[in-house]
């Protein structure tokens, strides 16, 4: 028999306190996921899984999915399915990191982040924090304070999804500050040669997805209001910068000023056709955005990478962001549907 929710009960249900409570418990969880990823980079020794930053993982874990399904359950909500999936997955993923550390050890490095109980881990934290994306489907949204949950939940799944990508993520990565060394096509050690700054490449390219493709979601669904690129990529720029110890100790900053300018172009552009709007975010964010990384690394550690390296890894991020907006402006479920934000 099919339960149906009744708008009261949904607007009671999508009330400011709730979500602040959803937004809250998922900032826990986030900052206990990047904790730990900081430990284990930085406290060596780490051989057992009860430690400080476990507890505070779990138990923002334990207090999300506690919320989320106690709250599913007396709004009658139709996400109630998708938040005990999320929170059966956590709950599987985290018996079997326990099984896991106690029969082959902790990883310290690149392996703990393709772990599959950490990947299952992954999985039911990023539908547990975009709880209150599906969760806004049928609601009317206007203003920076009512899209706020939505746009710390998409912040906050972002940065998650940053932290499984943090081997290829230039916050953490100093292949720009490595100088190309040449040897001919062919030669011995060429490829070898030549792996620091394709790795560094291909993050660029990886984590322009990660926080374009959110946007564009938020665009999309009319939740993108002034601000919210600031947002989202200077919440990913500081929590990866923060696991090595802000190794790139102005990557937040130049994320920041590259936020606040793309947020004045998007603002500027809301007269454009609805598939200009889109090609527009996927374009401006990376291009600002890397700049500004780019040139703060510049001006701490140094750029060694050839023009052709730093002007080519922008330019192919702005056209890799313009060609994923473009995807969603072809969508038909995206046509016609960009409402202003």
């Amino acid at each position: 028999m099919a339960v149906h929710t009744t708008g009261k009960e949904m607007e009671r249900y999508y009330s400011g306190r709730q979500q602040a409570i959803t937004v809250a418990a998922g900032t826990w969880v986030v900052l206990g996921v990047f904790v730990d990823g900081w430990a284990h980079l930085n406290r060596p020794g780490l051989e057992t899984f009860f430690t400080p930053w476990h507890a505070i993982l779990y138990s923002g874990a334990a207090a999300l999915f506690g919320w989320l399904i106690l709250r599913t359950r007396e709004a009658r909500s139709p996400d109630r399915p998708w938040v005990i999936a999320a929170a059966a997955a956590f709950a599987v993923g985290g018996a079997g990191d326990l099984l896991w550390h106690e029969f082959f050890g902790v990883e310290t490095g690149v392996d703990a982040l393709v772990s599959p109980t950490h990947l299952l881990l992954m999985m039911g934290g990023l539908i547990g924090l975009t709880a209150p994306l599906r969760e806004s489907r049928d609601q009317r949204l206007e203003g920076f304070k009512a899209a706020l949950p939505v746009l710390a939940s998409l912040a906050l799944a972002a940065a998650l999804s940053a932290f499984f990508l943090l081997y290829a993520s230039p916050y953490t990565s100093d292949a720009p500050s490595m100088a190309l060394t040449k040897i001919p096509e062919g030669a011995p050690g060429h490829e070898a040669a030549e792996l620091p700054a394709v790795a560094g490449l291909a993050g660029y390219l990886i984590t322009t997805a990660v926080v374009v493709i959110p946007l564009l979601i938020l665009r999309i669904r009319g939740l993108l209001p002034f601000g919210g690129v600031t947002v989202l990529v200077t919440v990913v720029a500081t929590l990866s910068s923060a696991v090595n110890q802000f190794e790139q100790p102005l990557a937040p900053v130049a994320a920041l000023v590259a936020g606040l300018i793309a947020d004045l172009v998007v603002v500027a552009g809301r007269s454009l056709a609805q598939p200009v709007q889109l090609t527009l975010l996927g374009a401006v964010v990376p291009l600002l955005l890397w700049v500004a990384q780019l040139a703060s690394l510049g001006l701490t550690t140094g750029v060694e990478w050839p023009p052709e390296l730093v002007v080519g890894v922008v330019v192919l991020s702005t056209v890799f962001g313009s060609l994923l907006a473009l995807l969603a402006a072809m969508s038909p479920r995206t046509t016609g549907r960009v409402t202003p934000a």
